[in-house]
């Protein structure tokens, strides 16, 4: 296909991941005679959805609330987890695939001992809204050292959910990749350079293609594509995994189809998980944040992962045996870590769904759902009226909090990753001395933050690092 060639849609989402294929899948079911085009990478390089563990967890993903922002924060991405979840209950049952996709059917959530203050005060947060939702379930004693014989220790603490799953993210891109093909959805393998606004024109290195409607899913690339000032920057969360291709893992933990995860254990840390796979096993997820531009992966996080298997699950014997691949996507977050989600207000022609750091696969399904209404005119209902406004794309940026609560989220959320990462002894002589260090540092991180950007509000504290384009450190001493 050369450069001047131009096809024109009715709907034309841009980008190929799990958000982009389930509102492309949802158009075309929804109005069948529509010509509806979606276009990406045909690799899905960097793609978050396929780097992703592929949880459909939505209790595990919460955390304490460290302002009055974050808890609307929390309560919109409760909302689209639910949402989601649901949804894809619906889409595994409408096509007949929960055999085919359904890697795991139930999730166990524990707290290490020794864990610290930070991912206390999430389990605790988890736990709660588990048991308000009635999906709490009790694991025995005697479970729990079984699932843990070859580790270091039992957990503290756990919870079983039953429902909260996982899809194999390589059988869901093939289904979907055939689903396309039989609703007759036009896949168009390229790179995407802009979209002129106002003129519904998208321009390719294949090509230049005009749609009635257009639904930009293209995660960390977003703001980029789009190029309007009025669209805060989309900053990338690196995800590193592992994908482990041993078959079969002979031990307790393995033999069920469950995934085994902590909640969020520092900042923009996802803390550890063990998900099934059909082929394996998937190990993650460590994350780091940057700007813009190429990224690798940080080593540091491939020792984490080895080591936090090896203690906390496997064992050396069987961490030893291990074989697989490193795996890498690109977390989409705003500057204020709130989605960017819904219509432009520049024109009401385009819609998009980003910013939705590690949940996107999860609430596909939810964000498809108001693609959907937009689309009919309709309104959304996912969330309120009010939610919506909170994540409008062109919307100014929120809050994290107050100052003062922004230094002290910094702070905890790194003495939790020094912790985890062993650069800092769980002991309250060693941690108070390091939250007197990191309090210092934080206050200084955000005023050079707010001077480099000129923004007068306090943007999400996982983000101040990288929006100086520094390292994201865990401890200012040794």
């Amino acid at each position: 296909m050369s450069r001047g060639v131009c096809m024109s849609f009715d709907y034309l989402v841009l980008g190929n991941g799990a958000i982009g294929m389930f509102a492309a899948i949802r158009l075309k079911e929804e109005f069948p005679s529509a010509r509806v085009g979606i276009i990406g990478n045909p690799a899905r390089r960097n793609s978050a959805s396929v780097a992703a563990g592929a949880m459909c967890n939505v209790y595990g993903e919460i955390e304490n609330a460290a302002s009055t922002n974050m808890k609307a924060l929390q309560e919109i991405s409760l909302a689209f987890g639910v949402a989601g979840r649901s949804g894809w209950i619906d889409f595994l049952n409408t096509h007949n695939l929960r055999q085919k996709l359904v890697s795991a059917d139930k999730t166990l959530i524990f707290l290490k001992d020794n864990a610290s203050a930070f991912e206390s005060g999430n389990f605790a947060r988890a736990k709660e809204a588990s048991l308000e939702a009635g999906i709490y379930q009790e694991v025995e004693t005697t479970k729990l050292e079984s699932l843990f014989a070859q580790a270091e220790s039992v957990p503290r603490e756990a919870f079983l959910i039953d429902g909260e799953f996982a899809l194999d993210s390589k059988e869901l891109f093939l289904t979907f990749s055939a689903l396309c093909e039989t609703l007759g959805i036009q896949v168009l393998g390229a790179e995407i350079e802009n979209i002129e606004i106002g003129k519904r024109v998208v321009k390719t290195n294949i090509g230049i293609f005009s749609a009635e409607k257009i639904i930009v899913a293209l995660g960390a690339e977003t703001q980029k594509i789009i190029g309007l000032d009025s669209i805060q920057s989309v900053l990338r969360g690196v995800g590193t995994a592992f994908q482990i291709s041993n078959r079969v893992i002979d031990a307790s933990f393995a033999s069920e189809r469950m995934v085994i995860r902590t909640v969020n254990r520092g900042g923009a840390q996802c803390g550890f998980h063990f998900v099934p796979r059909k082929n394996g096993y998937y190990l993650g997820a460590g994350n780091y944040i940057k700007a813009d531009g190429e990224s690798s992966h940080r080593l540091e996080t491939l020792r984490y992962l080895i080591n936090t298997f090896e203690s906390e699950l496997g064992g050396s014997e069987i961490t030893y045996l291990l074989e697989g691949d490193i795996i890498k996507g690109h977390r989409p977050r705003a500057l204020d870590g709130f989605p960017l989600i819904g219509s432009l207000i520049s024109d009401g022609s385009i819609f998009v769904a980003s910013g939705t750091n590690r949940a996107g696969l999860t609430w596909a399904p939810a964000i498809a759902r108001q693609v959907i209404s937009w689309a009919k005119g309709e309104n959304q209902d996912v969330i309120s009226p009010e939610q919506a406004k909170l994540i409008s794309p062109e919307r100014r940026p929120i809050n994290f909090g107050s100052e003062l609560e922004a230094i002290d989220y910094y702070v905890e959320s790194r003495i939790g990753a020094a912790i985890e990462h062993g650069k800092l002894e769980n002991r309250s002589e060693f941690i108070d001395i390091e939250r007197s260090r990191l309090r210092e540092y934080a206050n200084e991180l955000l005023q050079k933050v707010q001077t480099l950007t000129g923004l007068d509000m306090v943007p999400h504290p996982d983000h101040w690092a990288a929006i100086l384009d520094k390292p994201s450190l865990c401890v200012v001493s040794k």
